[in-house]
């Protein structure tokens, strides 16, 4: 155990070293390593024409943000004891923000708009006629279900639940969740 934590303290001296030397961020001034990503982000240029946003505007943007999901195939609970234990195979999904960052096309850059009731037509027609977006929908109906559905909605207690059933539900999507349940689920809505 004591040469574990020797090998911990070596292995962070070294990370600490290497940050210095790439970026000159001294890791002792961070909480987390998604702190140090933003301050490297901002240091780089990366936000440079993102517009920063607060009160109303923050809180819908915000309804839109999804964190990850923990479930099993149709959220049904299993008990796995002495004789099916070889059946439980629990993945987990690794630099799943990198991952996802290199392949968007960029931050959203100017002040956010609203969206006036022509621009609401027009999207139905063509999710990419806008770079991003955040929309209320009511989902009408949901044509492809799935055992780990990619749609959810917060219930009556405040969880947020995987959900296929999802027919007259009130949410906030952004553009690339709207796209995802429109391909895969098949879903047909209308943008409140």
């Amino acid at each position: 155990c004591f040469i574990d934590c020797l090998v911990l303290k070596k292995g962070y001296e070294k990370f600490r070293s290497l940050m210095k030397e790439l970026n000159g961020l001294d890791t002792l001034n961070y909480y987390s390593i998604a702190s140090i990503a933003q301050t490297h982000l901002i240091k780089m240029g990366c936000y440079d024409g993102v517009k920063s946003i607060s009160g109303v505007v923050r809180e819908f943007i915000q309804k839109c943000v999804v964190g990850g999901r923990c479930m099993t195939s149709n959220n049904q609970k299993h008990i796995y004891t002495g004789k099916n234990k070889l059946k439980l195979a629990d993945y987990d999904a690794c630099s799943l923000y990198p991952s996802a960052m290199y392949r968007m096309d960029g931050f959203l850059l100017g002040k956010p708009k609203v969206l006036s009731n022509d621009d609401i037509i027009n999207l139905k027609s063509n999710l990419n006629l806008f770079d991003g977006f955040f929309v209320k929908i009511k989902v009408l109906s949901v044509g492809k279900k799935y055992k780990i559905p990619c749609m959810s909605k917060v219930n009556d207690k405040n969880i947020r639940e995987w959900s296929n059933n999802m027919e007259n539900q009130i949410c906030y999507v952004d553009k690339t969740t709207l796209e995802d349940w429109v391909e895969f689920h098949k879903i047909d809505y209308e943008i409140i």
